[in-house]
Parts: structure tokens; sequence; C-alpha cells
């Protein structure tokens, strides 16, 4: 898990494919993106554009990946987002392969 601003990601060049997301957030104009799935280099590396509303903190649930690494960008608005070890948390769905992601709660 790696918690930084957008702009020193090139500090993690020793992570495969981060200078490709480097370059396409130095590229994009990320309020223009269209919500969906945009294809950077095939399956390894996509970018998914979400647009919703934040939910109450009580409301939320962690959530974990296998396969992919997760790299979270708010473009606009504020977040609160959690962070902890999946150790001691509570299964609340079984892992989606297909989607890669599996949700737990600490509750």
């Amino acid at each position: 898990m790696i918690f930084d601003h957008h702009s020193k990601l090139s500090n993690y060049r020793q992570i495969p494919h981060i200078d490709l997301v480097v370059n396409f957030l130095k590229k994009e104009n990320l309020k223009a993106l269209p919500t969906g799935e945009i294809k950077i280099k095939g399956d390894d590396l996509f970018v998914k554009v979400m647009e919703y509303e934040p939910k109450p903190e009580a409301e939320n649930k962690f959530e974990a990946h296998r396969k992919y690494a997760d790299i979270q960008v708010l473009v606009e608005g504020t977040e609160k987002m959690q962070v902890t070890y999946k150790e001691g948390l509570r299964e609340i769905t079984a892992y989606d392969s297909d989607n890669d992601y599996q949700f737990f709660s600490n509750n």
C-alpha cells in the first residue's frame, strides 16, 4: 500500500508500468474522461473512471485485490479512505476472480 500525492508517483519507478501511469495522469484531462474502462496496456494496465458520491463512513467496507494494484486518484471533491491489514477483518464477500476484488468489514 502506498499513500501519496499523484505528483510523486515517479518516486516508485520500481513498480512495473508506473511510468505509463504517470504519463497517463500528466497528459489526460482527468475531469473530461468518460466513465468506464480505458485500456493503457491491454489487460495489464487500465483505468476505471468512476463517478459517485462517497458513502457515510458507517456504510463503508474494505476491499482487497489479488491480481491488480489499485491506484485511487481523486479528481474532484473530498473522500475519506481508511487503510488496514485484512488479517483480523471479517470477510463479507467471497473473492471475485473475474473482477479481482473481495470485501471485508471491521465489525
